[in-house]
């Protein structure tokens, strides 16, 4: 794993004792240098199998194919992205099994805040999980959170009930399950939290509740299908100005591509 943490500057550590869930794509190098000659960098073993590594990587295999995790990883979390402390091998044979998530015990680190696009975003997401205290939905634009508050209609100073967060991880990973279903190819660059604002922009927050991703795909194809509409009528002006004969691709839903 070409990634380390031990070079990069924060201010303070902040121990989080209750996360459970740690979102597995987020995991992107580990702490411990020694472990850089053992897995590439996507987590995948890269010393031969016959080795003791090899041997106790299969091992572990074995065992949590049979009967699962048993023990949480410990990582330090640096601008929402993770370095494993403990349990480098625990991750890649959960990237193996292709896990979405995985458990673990995070250290958090504190950057230095400054003006870039980047420590806003983050400084806006450690004051919302202050209040909403899940560590799932990741923007990537300054003021998205304030504007999630205003689309769920919370005050920003609101502390979500236990309940309230519970509709809000079941509606999301519904919206999620439901985006990931769609063809991505053009939207990479944007991730699920994004387009569940864009979508929330649509759709009341409220009366999603209660829909299943069955629903929200139906709605995220009618989203598709407007922009392809919109797109293609703006082509057919484009191609009767310039005399050039321009042709539409396939409908994607893009989100904020300007």
């Amino acid at each position: 794993v070409d990634v380390r943490l031990d070079t990069l500057p924060y201010e303070y550590i902040r121990w989080i004792v209750n996360r459970d869930e740690v979102d597995i794509d987020r995991i992107v190098g580990t702490y411990t240098s020694g472990r850089r000659q053992a897995f590439a960098c996507n987590f995948m073993p890269l010393l031969s199998e016959t080795s003791e590594f090899g041997e106790k990587w299969s091992t572990l295999y074995d065992s949590m194919a049979a009967t699962g995790l048993k023990f949480p990883i410990q990582a330090y979390e640096y601008m929402n992205k993770y370095y494993v402390i403990e349990g480098n091998k625990r991750v890649s044979v959960m990237k193996f099994l292709g896990a979405a998530s995985i458990p673990g015990r995070i250290i958090r680190l504190i950057p230095q805040r400054d003006e870039t696009k980047e420590s806003r975003v983050y400084f806006e997401y450690l004051e919302f999980v202050r209040r909403c205290p899940e560590n799932y939905m990741i923007f990537t634009e300054p003021g998205s959170y304030k504007r999630f508050f205003s689309l769920a209609q919370k005050d920003p100073g609101h502390n979500w009930t236990e309940e309230e967060m519970i509709d809000l991880k079941a509606l999301y990973f519904r919206f999620e399950s439901a985006y990931r279903m769609m063809d991505r190819s053009i939207n990479t660059i944007r991730g699920t939290a994004d387009a569940f604002l864009i979508y929330l922009e649509i759709y009341n927050y409220s009366d999603s509740l209660d829909k299943t991703p069955a629903m929200i795909n139906t709605e995220l194809s009618a989203m598709q299908e407007i922009g392809n509409i919109i797109a293609g009528s703006y082509l057919n002006a484009l191609s009767s100005l310039t005399n050039l004969t321009l042709t539409p691709t396939v409908p994607y839903l893009a989100v904020d591509m300007a």
